[in-house]
């Protein structure tokens, strides 16, 4: 069994390089310019691994921009997940067992909950496409439309019973069963389940793709800074598959439990923010698209989302308040010769 102790260190270094300067009189760097980024990280319990990250950003005009990038991950098991002792707990575990003739399994078993001792790394890559436009960095027109794909491998998860019971060529080990009964051999089937390890399991593929689109403009007016914003989220991709080979689930507005996630569809805010001198407010409204209710113990078709949630909030700032009043800016004015 690991012990809760891990030496780990990482070493992170980035670089920008220019290859289309801008022209004298143009406002904000080069035209043309490649972004690359290196990391190393390494701990005693799983050695050194580098990974990278590289990109480009294309200035089509000075307030249009165009970027993308990729880049390579690497995920460590934390520390919980691999490190400390196991809990047991015996009673009913209330699984349907395809190895017996789909019967419920109601008697007692052992369940084992916490770390696995034999957890590999998580590795991934993402991919991004940004069309951006900035008129100014203080007020006017901020828009942005951005493409994103993740891919994990050797995901991290904790499976449900079913899916292990279901899966023992997937999960080898995950689930003891008592030696079939001379009767058992007679129906073909297995022993009764004795034991089923809950733990952590390098739980297989995740891919995932989608936009995120924003649109804001801030504008002076006579009673402070208005800045009405939209920003939208579209997820089109939520795949994720036990093992490499095996069908792929989606988690696109599909609630899960367990699994490798999901989301909705379609997610997004509309807001406007107010601000004057040390005096700030934002009203916020937060949509959330309709998805299927949780399919892990009863597929349904029961929708929720498609809802709004409202936020409001305000902000007195006491130190820009007294900067602005006449003892504060005495405070700020030199002292008369002696």
């Amino acid at each position: 069994m690991a012990s809760l102790h891990r030496n780990a260190y990482a070493v992170f270094g980035e670089a920008r390089i220019p290859l289309l300067a801008a022209a004298a009189s143009t406002p904000g760097g080069e035209r043309l310019s490649l972004i690359g980024a290196a990391r190393f990280d390494h701990t005693d319990d799983f050695g050194g691994k580098a990974t990278w990250q590289g990109g480009a950003q294309w200035r089509l005009t000075d307030t249009l921009s165009l970027s993308g990038g990729y880049g390579r991950s690497y995920a460590a098991p934390q520390l919980s997940q691999i490190s400390g002792p196991q809990s047991n707990s015996f009673g009913p575990i209330g699984v349907v067992d395809p190895f017996r003739g789909n019967e419920l399994a109601n008697y007692s078993a052992n369940s084992v909950l916490g770390p696995n001792y034999n957890l590999k790394p998580e590795t991934g890559n993402s991919s991004t496409l940004t069309l951006a436009y900035l008129a100014d960095p203080r007020r006017g027109l901020r828009a942005s439309l951005t493409w994103y794909a993740i891919n994990i491998s050797n995901y991290i998860g904790t499976p449900s019973a079913q899916t292990l019971v279901d899966n023992p060529n997937i999960y080898p080990g995950a689930v003891t069963r008592a030696p079939a009964t001379p009767q058992d051999q007679q129906q073909g089937f297995l022993g009764q389940i004795t034991q089923i390890n809950n733990i952590f399991y390098n739980f297989g593929d995740i891919h995932l793709a989608g936009f995120d689109a924003d649109v804001s403009f801030a504008m002076d007016t006579p009673i402070g800074q208005l800045t009405p914003s939209v920003a939208i989220a579209q997820i089109y991709k939520w795949q994720s598959a036990l093992a490499p080979g095996t069908p792929a689930i989606d988690g696109v507005s599909r609630a899960t439990l367990f699994g490798v996630g999901w989301a909705p569809r379609w997610k997004g805010t509309v807001a406007l923010a107010w601000a004057h001198g040390p005096l700030s407010a934002n009203l916020a409204g937060r949509y959330t698209g309709r998805y299927l209710d949780y399919q892990d113990e009863i597929v349904n078709n029961n929708e929720l989302g498609n809802s709004w949630i409202v936020d409001a909030s305000a902000r007195y700032e006491v130190g820009k308040a007294l900067a602005l009043t006449p003892a504060g800016w005495l405070t700020r004015m030199s002292p008369l010769p002696a």
